[in-house]
């Protein structure tokens, strides 16, 4: 879980119907969090890492969440992928 301000979301959009992309949304719980605040907007999550590609599939069908295993980028076609070594200071 990321170091996001839940509390000024809620207090700044909640009643706003938006359409919201979570770029590079690693294990998907942010979006979740923030769909549960945003009930009316629509989310679309993306992360390209392997590592979360499964999970993130369970988890986006278990919340209903829009998940989408791919990178967005200037670049059309295939590029090289570095994911950080960390999310949050975690290993």
């Amino acid at each position: 879980m990321s170091n996001f301000n839940i509390n000024w979301l809620a207090e700044n959009f909640n009643q706003k119907s938006l359409v919201i992309f979570d770029i590079g949304c690693a294990d998907l719980n942010d979006t979740v969090r923030m769909k549960n605040i945003l009930t009316t907007s629509v989310f679309y999550a993306f992360e390209c890492a392997e590592a979360w590609e499964n999970s993130n599939m369970i988890k986006a069908n278990q919340y209903n969440r829009n998940y989408i295993h791919k990178a967005v980028s200037d670049i059309d076609g295939e590029i090289t992928f570095y994911p950080s070594l960390e999310l949050d200071k975690e290993t």
